[in-house]
């Protein structure tokens, strides 16, 4: 997937209100954009009134009611208001549990190897938190064998337990510039993360063979090629 495709359908990439054109100048991270669209004041809202089928911006809900209901006015704003306090409460209470069950821990790794030729590189550690840790490897066998080239990561928790999570990892080759040149594998997704359930240590990886194009766009100045991996853990 490439960077503009996934900024298109980031979770945590700020956004304009979808009011935007009706004055809210707020942004909002796109994943949790309803949760101000509950409070938005230009979001057009139904009068709650029975019988009445008027629909208006939030903020001309109080003029609404002064107008078309005065006799009720009063008893209505009060309910209104207890409502209204009572949906925050229900509200806030649900986006902490949805944040906390699926807000992942996210690293990016960049990592350089010695060209396409024999070798093993591994990317630093990082640490995902709870006594997790992970890091990512490329190793490049001899260059007259197939399919030798291999990409994978590793989860490490403590050792001795069974550790449990849900990953998305995306594994790339980036060209000479550090953009995408080609992504080698995919695993999950932001929607529906892999399962993962280890002891001690996991590991995955995949074999893939660079063509010649993607080699000669890759390789760089000083011989290296450098390799990108986005590691999310949404931890349980």
């Amino acid at each position: 997937r490439s960077l503009a495709e996934h900024e298109g359908c980031c979770p945590w990439a700020e956004i304009e209100c979808p009011n935007e054109s009706k004055g809210c100048r707020v942004r909002h991270e796109r994943g949790s954009m309803n949760i101000h669209l509950e409070e938005c004041k230009h979001q057009e809202v139904a009068c709650r009134v029975q019988g009445c089928d008027a629909r208006f911006p939030r903020k001309d809900e109080r003029s609404h009611l002064n107008t078309r209901h005065p006799p009720s006015t009063e008893l209505a704003m009060s309910l209104l208001g207890r409502i209204a306090a009572l949906e925050g409460r229900v509200a806030a209470a649900e986006s902490e549990q949805c944040h906390a069950a699926a807000s992942p821990t996210s690293w990016v790794f960049n990592w350089k190897a010695d060209g396409w030729g024999m070798g093993r590189f591994q990317s630093e550690t990082r640490d995902f938190g709870a006594g997790v840790t992970g890091w990512c490897v490329l190793k490049v066998a001899s260059p007259d064998l197939e399919d030798s080239h291999f990409l994978g990561y590793y989860i490490q928790g403590n050792p001795g337990s069974t550790f449990k999570c849900r990953t998305h990892v995306t594994f790339s080759i980036l060209d000479k510039h550090d953009a995408t040149l080609r992504t080698v594998f995919e695993v999950g997704s932001l929607e529906e993360p892999a399962a993962e359930e280890f002891k001690g240590m996991a590991f995955a990886g995949w074999g893939f063979t660079p063509t010649e194009g993607e080699k000669a766009q890759s390789v760089r100045a000083d011989g290296s090629v450098v390799l990108r991996a986005e590691m999310r853990l949404f931890l349980h």
